[in-house]
């Protein structure tokens, strides 16, 4: 039997072949769509993992504008 893969889980992904400057090697990623869509459909969404400490970001707050 296949295994689903579930959302928020952590997979080794190969993300070979690639256009341009995507990454191209095996990465960690976490599945981020449904488990519902997982379990139907053929496309699975992914987001890579990295492992770069950025030394500064930006902080984002909600707000009721959106």
């Amino acid at each position: 039997m296949i295994s689903i893969p579930l959302r928020y889980e952590i997979y080794l992904a190969n993300l070979n072949p690639t256009i341009g400057g995507e990454i191209k090697k095996i990465r960690p990623v976490v599945v981020v769509s449904q488990n519902e869509m997982n379990r139907y459909l053929e496309t699975i969404v992914i987001c890579p993992l990295t492992t770069y400490n950025y030394s500064s970001y930006m902080a984002f707050s909600p707000t009721s504008e959106l």
